[in-house]
């Protein structure tokens, strides 16, 4: 489906989308209010897919620091304000120093795992295996899922 621009030529939509998957996250997330169909575009699994190839090939990495051992072990006591750190690789520049949409990260204990981009983290609630508390974390987007 092509789109009309404001003199009302028409913009190839296979152009569009080689234009938004090299966009970053955060330039994309204001499409989300453009309109449905970009939404649906830029939502799906195929773009989702073909974005992350081109940013792995063309941003470079991050490092996420995570100071455990700094963290307090419950919201009353923060031994450490700043648990969690995001470095760029290629400038050794700190990209995120625990901002504040992070608030809710205050007390995990144990970072389980990253997979693309995505962070697990946990924390146990009075030393019980039963009483965990989970949080996923998607660093790109800023979107915490508790």
């Amino acid at each position: 489906m092509a789109t009309r621009d404001n003199d009302g030529r028409y913009f190839p939509e296979n152009l569009a989308m080689e234009i938004l998957i090299k966009l970053p996250i955060e330039s994309l997330l204001r499409f989300k209010c453009v309109g449905k169909y970009r939404f649906e575009n830029i939502t799906s699994p195929s773009f989702i897919k073909e974005h992350m190839n081109w940013s792995r090939k063309n941003k470079p990495s991050k490092i996420m620091i995570y100071d455990h051992i700094g963290c307090p072990s419950n919201d009353d006591s923060p031994l450490n304000p700043n648990p969690i750190t995001l470095i760029s690789v290629s400038c050794a520049v700190v990209v995120h120093k625990n901002p504040d949409y992070l608030q809710e990260f205050r007390g995990m204990t144990y970072l389980l795992g990253s997979v693309d981009g995505l962070f697990l983290l946990e924390r146990v609630i009075d030393g019980s295996i039963f009483n965990v508390f989970l949080a996923l974390w998607n660093p790109a987007i800023r979107e915490v899922i508790l």
